[in-house]
């Protein structure tokens, strides 16, 4: 997803596949590196172009409620940052503070959207995920798709990566600690299956070694196994970064075509003031829903994670949760 620009290819973001509902609802905040919004909650972003345990790039943008995407979004080589409210994305070249360098419409605003460079131009663009079937874009300018196909199961847990180092990305399944690693898009079965991990393990995808290859990094808390192949066993470097609370993010931030590490933070610090999502089961109704808020972050976390409007909140498809309920 988020890609490098120095060779043909670039690096991406990615992140994390699925972490158990339970942790999540104990306060651990959702990792994501496949190419899904990046989740938490925050407007504090803190970026570190090596492997040391501090940051050396710290800003602040967009709101602390906003939806975000890592992207190289002017193939320039550098990744950097998207706000989605709705359906219109606010696409910023820089990372920093300020107003957006693009704003573009695409989608609904109740689609699930994966970032990925689907054509190895160096430019990251959306893809409309509903269920199984995909959609996808190859430029930043809204309009219909390029391509549509159907991969998978409509509950997998998708991520977004380079896997065979030709400069366009494609999908990868994860299945608790198997992934099923396609490396075109459009094709029906995997080009290879291997496990990894753990199956309630968070997982950032990313080329940590700039050799044109997206592989996975495992995250406990906030120590990080990073993997620089597609197999399993011992990982190839371990390090600790930033508080187990923090939400992650990975990208190529100095366009050196290696991808590294950064948080999402609130601008309180570690506490996160929304409401925790609610489980998919019981089904619950708007009423059942202390206040709207709590609805749309039950709403937004399960959309998120490709389930869709498990509780059917959102009957009018508009992106709001039980607006009409709470007026």
């Amino acid at each position: 997803m988020l890609l490098m620009h120095s060779n043909p290819r670039a690096a991406r973001l990615a992140l994390a596949a699925t972490l158990v509902l339970a942790s999540v609802l104990v306060g651990a905040p959702v990792a994501h590196g496949d190419g899904r919004e990046v989740g938490g909650h925050g407007r504090h972003y803190f970026l570190n172009d090596s492997w040391s345990g501090s940051a050396n790039r710290t800003f602040a943008y967009g709101r602390e409620d906003d939806r975000v995407y890592v992207g190289d979004w002017d193939g320039n080589g550098t990744d950097t940052l998207a706000v989605r409210r709705g359906n219109v994305y606010h696409l910023s070249n820089s990372q920093s503070g300020g107003q957006a360098s693009r704003t573009l419409a695409y989608g609904r605003a109740s689609d699930t959207v994966l970032m990925g460079d689907w054509d190895g131009n160096g430019t990251d663009t959306p893809l409309v995920r509903r269920g199984n079937t995909y959609h996808v874009s190859n430029s930043l300018s809204g309009g219909a798709a390029s391509m549509t196909f159907s991969y998978g199961r409509a509950a997998d847990s998708v991520l977004v990566g380079d896997w065979d180092g030709d400069g366009a990305d494609s999908l990868a399944v994860r299945r608790g600690r198997t992934y099923y690693v396609s490396n075109r898009l459009g094709r029906s079965t995997a080009d290879r299956v291997l496990a990894y991990g753990r199956s309630g393990d968070q997982v950032v995808v990313g080329d940590w070694d700039g050799d044109g290859t997206d592989t996975f990094t495992v995250r406990r808390g906030n120590v990080y196994h990073i993997s620089n192949r597609l197999t399993g066993g011992s990982a190839s470097r371990v390090v600790a970064y930033g508080r187990a609370t923090d939400t992650t993010l990975a990208g190529d931030w100095n366009g050196d075509a290696a991808d590294t590490l950064g948080v999402r933070r609130s601008v309180q610090g570690s506490a996160d003031p929304r409401p925790r999502p609610r489980p998919a089961s019981p089904d619950l109704d708007c009423p059942d829903f202390a206040t709207q808020l709590e609805a749309q972050v039950t709403y937004d976390y399960w959309m998120a994670q490709g389930a869709g409007d498990v509780h059917r909140l959102d009957s009018d498809r508009d992106g709001e949760a039980c607006e009409s309920h709470f007026g």
